[in-house]
């Protein structure tokens, strides 16, 4: 049996917060959804911090979410220098083990779980001497290395796999607003699998391998990847 503990942002603990112990609802409840803190949050964010590596150094491993929320487009997104301050503090081994099928199966926007492959992969033992010695910043490139994930990237190489659900598009508008075809901006509203721009009036869908394509005889969408129009 391993006894573990999480650490994650505000957003990913704030819904469940009533299944959380105390602590962790309380302190998640108190700081910024966005990831930017106030000194109230900065302060409790570091009274969380010394509870943790009080807990490492009281033998119990910690799980950590380094990114702190999912990703819109396919990658990985930033991960902060402070994760690797806080690495380096612990003075313990370090485990990388990175998700793949994490996007497609949960985008940020989601309003529900698509059913799908979802596996992971250890990247990395490091064990106490080596972390010693890295600065906190090379800990923070590390982790970001052995964490990238391009979900496209990904699906290209090893094969496509569908990923069922009749809400693929719900909500997709909450990060990708300006329409491609005519530049408008919150004129894109969505619905099941498929969303349409007021603008222009174009339509198009999310399909089972999260491709965007034209629908209804709309004009051809011009990406056909969340990676591609999240460049944009």
């Amino acid at each position: 049996h391993l006894d573990v503990r999480y650490k994650a942002k505000r957003d990913l603990l704030f819904g469940e917060a009533k299944n959380m112990p105390y602590l962790i609802a309380d302190l998640g409840k108190s700081c910024a959804k966005d990831g930017s803190a106030d000194k109230a949050c900065r302060k409790l964010v570091s009274v969380f911090n010394y509870l943790l590596l009080k807990r490492i150094r009281g033998g119990d491993s910690i799980i950590m979410y380094p990114e702190g929320h999912h990703s819109p487009d396919g990658l990985t997104t930033d991960i902060k220098d402070s994760v690797g301050a806080l690495v380096k503090s612990a003075r313990c081994q370090l485990i990388t083990f990175r998700m793949i099928g994490g996007f497609f199966i949960a985008p940020r926007w989601c309003a529900s779980f698509r059913r799908g492959p979802l596996r992971g992969e250890y990247v990395g033992v490091y064990s106490p001497e080596e972390l010693a010695g890295m600065s906190a910043e090379e800990i923070t490139a590390l982790i970001k290395r052995d964490l990238h994930e391009d979900a496209y990237a990904r699906q290209q190489a090893e094969g496509e796999f569908p990923y069922e659900s009749d809400r693929r598009a719900e909500q997709l508008e909450v990060h990708y607003y300006i329409c491609p075809i005519c530049g408008a901006h919150s004129k894109i509203h969505s619905h099941g699998n498929t969303f349409h721009c007021d603008g222009c009036g174009n339509h198009a869908e999310v399909d089972a391998y999260y491709h965007l394509k034209a629908t209804d005889g709309s004009s051809p969408f011009p990406f056909e990847t969340f990676t591609a129009w999240a460049d944009w």
